[in-house]
């Protein structure tokens, strides 16, 4: 199928859908019916067709021995046939308005000459320190190991959360306070 003209849904037994899929790579007979290798593999899990596991065409490519998965018989409530309706191309972006159009061009053409250095020479004062503080807090973390994980992962980040064994502690403590015993339910 051409590529320049849209794809039409197709109906296919589950019998044509297994030889194809031992016949040709996943990603292959997928974009011949306008979708994609996964929702390929959606549609023959819902026929229950096996298909080729990852590695199947590089081993067979290389001459090595694979084997291929017998279609097992149609249970109750598989369906016999399925339609492979081609995924919608994505709606092209909106265009703007003629005057928008130039306004932008105007200032792509004013800004086009401007460079950012890597290294600011004379930052303001607030941006100053900001870089600061960033440098500061990176080497914090080379250095702390608790640093380098996420904030929100940090222990100091959870203060209610009790973190290792003492929280198992503190709640057998507080049941044996209340009176429960071991084999209490």
């Amino acid at each position: 199928m051409s590529d320049e003209q849209p794809k039409q849904p197709v109906t296919i037994s589950r019998d044509d859908l297994y030889a194809q899929v031992w016949v040709k790579p996943m990603m292959q007979l997928a974009s011949e019916y306008g979708i994609s290798g996964n929702g390929l593999a959606k549609i023959c899990r819902k026929l229950a067709v096996p298909y080729p596991g990852r590695g199947y065409w590089a081993r067979k490519a290389a001459g090595q021995k694979v084997s291929q998965v017998r279609l097992p018989d149609k249970a109750e409530g598989v369906p016999s046939q399925v339609r492979i309706a081609p995924t919608l191309p994505p709606p092209p972006p909106p265009r703007l308005a003629p005057e928008l159009e130039g306004k932008l061009a105007a200032a792509r053409l004013l800004t086009s000459g401007i460079t950012v250095p890597a290294k600011l020479q004379r930052p303001h004062p607030v941006i100053a320190a900001w870089i600061e503080e960033r440098r500061r807090r990176r080497q914090e973390a080379r250095t702390d190991p608790w640093r380098r994980m996420p904030a929100r992962h940090r222990p100091e980040a959870h203060p209610k959360r009790r973190h290792g064994p003492a929280s198992g502690k503190v709640s057998w403590d507080a049941n044996l306070e209340n009176g429960m015993n071991v084999g209490d339910n």
